[in-house]
């Protein structure tokens, strides 16, 4: 797995988070009246209404929220918060999936991780069925950790890439169906 700024090999992601630390100390194991509930899931903001519009409006917004989405499964290492907002077939989707997969597997987190998307260079139809969406895409400097806070990769600077999403508007909907730096 490889750290990269905006590339097709994966978006890193994440906030600031706190690096969990391993610590040997004797435990007892709380009763369950002594157990605290389970912190809730982080949530994306509802959907935006333009995402069902098939307008060049709709397709920025899917853009965005798809950023979005994408910083939250970096938080998280759930791809699930933007599997939904693309194809089946989006390539570059899958390996952001994989890569998420394989750290939580590993229970290793990413950290300090936030794209943004910058200015709309071009937005128009590729064809009858796609539309494109070129936008600079911003990210600072990304960490991978161990859960004991080692450093596995880390990707130091800045970038701010041209990266381009082609999308299609399928089922009501705009979805990503690839997209390349």
């Amino acid at each position: 797995m490889g750290l990269g700024a905006c590339s097709t090999s994966g978006l890193p992601g994440g906030t600031d988070r706190p690096v969990p630390t391993a610590t040997a100390t004797a435990t007892t194991s709380p009763s369950p009246e002594e157990t605290e509930p389970a912190e809730p899931a982080p949530t994306l903001p509802p959907k935006p209404a333009a995402m069902s519009e098939e307008t060049e409006e709709g397709a920025i917004a899917t853009v965005r929220y798809f950023i979005d989405a994408v910083n939250m499964a970096y938080a998280t290492n759930d791809p699930s918060y933007f599997e939904d907002l693309a194809t089946d077939d989006c390539g570059s989707c899958d390996s952001i999936a994989s890569d998420l997969n394989t750290a939580a597997s590993k229970s290793q987190i990413f950290i300090n991780y936030n794209l943004t998307l910058g200015k709309i260079e071009k937005a128009g139809a590729v064809d009858a069925k796609m539309f494109g969406v070129a936008a600079k895409v911003h990210q600072g400097a990304i960490a991978l950790h161990e859960a004991d806070g080692t450093v596995v990769e880390q990707v130091d600077g800045e970038s701010n890439v041209l990266t381009k999403f082609a999308l299609v508007f399928v089922n009501e909907s705009w979805a990503v169906r690839e997209f390349v730096a």
